[in-house]
């Protein structure tokens, strides 16, 4: 009787196996989560999906999202549901590619599903295993010869070494003239990591069509946690308090710059946080020798980058409020606006309020067909709003950010930093200026995807010294230098205060 039931017992665990492993086969998801007992989010499912309808497949992920694992485990789950493929994989050192192979290998190892692919009497190597169906994994570090190979399935992890042009112009060179001809018309490129550049090998991909490339930041534009489960906003705020700016855009939100391409460096803005300054809702009261009310304290200036669609998908809306004390050069960020999709109307009635807060001495207003509209309406609501329209052009915007860096590097700006708020706000503008940069043509370019907190500063920023008569234009002085200077025909003037 006892050994019925023991029989009976052996059988129905072969059953549930049985059953298990049809499962599995017909879904990555079942054997990547029930089988495996890994987590699964949105953003897995996507790439499954990118998986299976991409040859070329490429993602850009954040640190710490679980894109090694998931894309092992899908190669892993196609060598071991379709006997006789071939799986080869690359990082960027042969250290990292085989701590890739230990933990398939402890994967296999441990998994009753899975353990009859490793052959009784024929010990793995490091870099390669053969499994019972015929299907093969092999690992390779980048720049490692690949002539005679011809996998089915290529998983590159991380495949992106150092910052430099040349560090990252050798893993192009490799992938393409190296890694790119081994595969077969009908092999499947599976590419996942982090990227190091604005034109590092990734960048270049999405420009290909045959390639899809995807990007997943820990932090979405809507300010939404890829991942809340295991990063929400509150643990990412805090790894973004603990690193350098430029690190956490480049590791965690997928938009890279180097610190020493950057226009405005990390540790130079860091030095202009004053953990004594908050954000402000109005204006400080001013008071007489008699302690009476007289007037706001100090004088104040606004930077106003307006966005021209009302659109949910539109760009953000900035305004941003300087005060400078009485008798003082430094200048001090008291107030931010910072809404996407705000009306037309919806930002007149705006800046017609921040007017009866702050009573500024000058509104500096970002100038094209749209805008100079926004300012004759504003005029209309209010005759008596101080409002100069900055007409953007290359050389002036050049000009703008330039004035704002000596600002910077003169400590003559300090940012909030006394609160949660003031915090917030502050890491915000600083990631955006972060992505600044000159260019190798001598253009000034952002490679993030918002900059309207830095532009809404820097018009401030220009707006106190406009109005303080420091500004000067050079083609006052010297007709036709902003022609020259564009290499174009335009006359703008170049102007640098």
């Amino acid at each position: 009787m006892v050994i019925k039931m023991s029989k009976s017992k052996e059988e129905m665990e072969a059953f549930i196996l049985n059953i298990d492993t049809e499962m599995s086969k017909k879904s990555f998801k079942y054997f990547f989560v029930d089988m495996l007992g890994f987590l699964y989010n949105h953003h897995h499912e996507s790439w499954k999906v990118g998986l299976e309808e991409s040859q070329y497949y490429c993602v850009k992920a954040s640190r710490d999202h679980g894109k090694s694992v998931f894309f092992m485990m899908y190669a892993l789950w196609l060598a071991a549901y379709k006997p006789n493929t071939h799986v080869m994989i690359f990082s960027h050192s042969l250290e990292q590619t085989l701590e890739h192979m230990r933990f398939v290998r402890n994967i296999i190892e441990g998994s009753d599903l899975l353990r009859h692919l490793k052959p009784q009497g024929k010990p793995w190597a490091k870099s390669y295993f053969e499994f019972s169906n015929g299907s093969r994994m092999m690992a390779k570090s980048v720049g490692g010869a690949t002539r005679g190979f011809h996998p089915d399935i290529v998983v590159c992890d991380d495949i992106l070494w150092g910052t430099t042009a040349s560090e990252l112009a050798k893993t192009a060179d490799w992938f393409y003239g190296v890694l790119l001809p081994v595969l077969h018309h009908s092999s499947k490129l599976m590419m996942v990591g982090t990227p190091f550049s604005y034109n590092d090998l990734y960048a270049e991909l999405e420009e290909k069509e045959t390639f899809r490339v995807e990007t997943y930041p820990a932090i979405n534009e809507e300010g939404v946690a890829l991942w809340p489960e295991r990063w929400d906003l509150g643990a990412l705020e805090h790894r973004r308090m603990s690193m350098p700016a430029i690190q956490f855009s480049r590791e965690y939100l997928c938009e890279p710059i180097h610190d020493v391409a950057s226009m405005f460096p990390g540790p130079m803005l860091e030095k202009c946080r004053d953990p004594k300054l908050v954000l402000l809702d109005r204006a400080e009261t001013n008071y007489n020798e008699e302690g009476e009310a007289d007037g706001v304290f100090g004088q104040h200036f606004i930077g106003h980058d307006p966005a021209i669609s009302s659109d949910k998908n539109a760009d953000f809306t900035a305004m941003t409020v300087m005060r400078q004390k009485p008798d003082e050069i430094i200048k001090e960020i008291v107030h931010v606006v910072h809404e996407r999709g705000m009306s037309s109307m919806a930002q007149k009635r705006m800046m017609v309020l921040l007017n009866s807060k702050f009573s500024p001495d000058l509104i500096e207003l970002e100038g094209n067909n749209f805008q100079r509209m926004l300012e004759q309406e504003m005029r209309e609501l209010r005759a008596d709003m101080p409002i100069r329209v900055f007409m953007t052009t290359r050389t002036k915007k050049e000009s703008l950010f330039m004035s704002l860096l000596l600002a910077f590097e003169q400590g003559h700006i300090k940012l909030p930093y006394g609160d949660e708020r003031s915090r917030a706000y502050t890491h915000k503008v600083e990631q955006e200026l972060n992505r600044f940069g000159m260019q190798k043509s001598g253009k000034l370019e952002s490679v993030g995807v918002h900059d309207d907190l830095a532009m809404s500063l820097a018009l401030a920023n220009w707006a106190s010294k406009e109005f303080k008569g420091s500004v000067t234009l050079l083609d006052d002085y010297m007709p036709g230098f902003d022609e020259w200077f564009a290499g174009d025909s335009k006359t703008d003037s170049l102007m640098i205060p």
